[in-house]
């Protein structure tokens, strides 16, 4: 169970990173139009 849990939460983490990567792009994005 404790490793599953570490596997959720790395995957997590890095849904968590794409996503505020993406975040930031679109906001520059925007900026420039």
């Amino acid at each position: 169970v404790e490793s599953l849990a570490k596997k959720y939460e790395e995957k997590y983490k890095q849904v968590g990173e794409i996503a505020s990567k993406l975040a930031v792009e679109d906001a520059t994005f925007r900026d420039i139009q």
